[in-house]
């Protein structure tokens, strides 16, 4: 797990929730 600024966080949360939506 890589700790991403604050402002990265919104992209990554977003990111990491697409990742595992299409995942499944």
């Amino acid at each position: 797990m890589t700790e991403s600024p604050p402002k990265q966080t919104k992209i990554w949360k977003s990111t990491f929730k697409r990742s595992k939506w299409n995942d499944h």
